[in-house]
C-alpha cells in the first residue's frame, strides 16, 4: 500500500497493491482516514448488540440490567479500536447516534397514540435515549477520553522506542505552521500546503484530533451540571 496519488514501485510483485488492509484487527487506509475501520466496527457493534441486550431475552432483562448489559457486550467492541482514530465531531455525530439507537431499543420506547412520527422519533431517540445516556456516560466522549489518554501513553519517554512514539510528531503542527509560511499562506493556523497529490476527503491528523478531542471533553465537562 502507498499514500493515495504516490506513484508506486513498477515492480511490486509478490505483493498486490491494495487502497486498504487490515492489521490487528484495524483497517488502514491510504489516505488516511478511518471510514472502513468505522464501518466495521458499526458493524461488529450492532452484532454484539442484537446478540446480547437486543436480542429476544436480552430485551426481557429491563431497561436497566439491558443498558449494563449493553455497555459491557458493546463497549469494548468500539474501546478496542477507537483510540488511534483521529477524533472529529461528525464522526463522534455518528457515534453518539448508534448508542441513542441501542438505547432506546433496550428502553422499548413505544409510540403513544395520536403522536407525530417526527416527534416519536426526536422523544425516542433524543430525550428518553439522551436521559438514559446523561447517566451512563457518552460514547463519544468515551472515544474522545481514550484518545487523550492514548496520545499522553504514547508521549511518556519510556515509549519512546516504539513505532507510535516515533510516527507520532511526524509533521505535527509546526511543520504544517513552517510549510505555510513557505507558500506564502495567508495565516499559520490554517490555508494552503500545497502538498496534496489527490483530491478529496481531507483526514483529520491524530495531533488535531488530540486537540479537539481536549476540547469535547471540556465541553462536555462544562454541561453537565447544565
Amino acid at each position: 500500500m502507498f499514500p493515495r496519488g504516490a506513484i508506486p514501485p513498477a515492480d511490486t510483485a509478490p505483493y498486490p497493491v491494495v487502497s486498504s488492509f487490515a492489521a490487528l484487527g484495524h483497517i488502514i487506509q491510504d489516505d488516511g482516514t478511518t471510514s472502513q475501520c468505522w464501518q466495521a466496527t458499526r458493524a461488529a457493534m450492532w452484532r454484539a448488540f442484537f446478540a446480547n441486550a437486543g436480542g429476544g431475552r436480552g430485551r426481557k432483562l429491563g431497561t436497566r440490567r439491558g443498558i449494563v448489559l449493553n455497555e459491557r457486550a458493546v463497549g469494548p467492541v468500539l474501546d478496542f479500536r477507537c483510540s488511534r482514530w483521529p477524533f472529529y465531531e461528525r464522526r463522534a455525530k455518528e457515534i453518539a447516534r448508534v448508542q441513542r439507537a441501542m438505547t432506546s431499543i433496550v428502553m422499548g420506547v413505544r409510540r403513544m397514540e395520536g403522536e407525530d412520527p417526527g416527534e416519536f422519533v426526536r422523544r425516542r431517540h433524543h430525550r428518553e435515549a439522551g436521559r438514559i445516556i446523561a447517566r451512563t456516560g457518552s460514547w463519544a466522549s468515551r472515544w474522545a477520553k481514550r484518545v487523550v489518554e492514548w496520545d499522553q501513553h504514547v508521549a511518556r519517554p519510556r515509549n519512546g522506542a516504539t513505532w507510535a512514539a516515533v510516527l507520532r510528531p511526524y509533521r505535527d503542527e509546526a511543520w504544517l505552521q513552517r510549510r505555510r509560511a513557505e507558500v506564502g499562506s495567508a495565516r499559520a493556523s490554517g490555508g494552503r500546503l500545497l502538498i496534496r497529490a489527490n483530491s478529496g476527503f481531507v483526514a483529520t491528523r491524530w495531533h488535531a484530533g488530540v486537540v479537539a478531542a481536549a476540547e469535547h471533553l471540556r465541553i462536555s465537562a462544562s454541561t453537565e451540571g447544565v
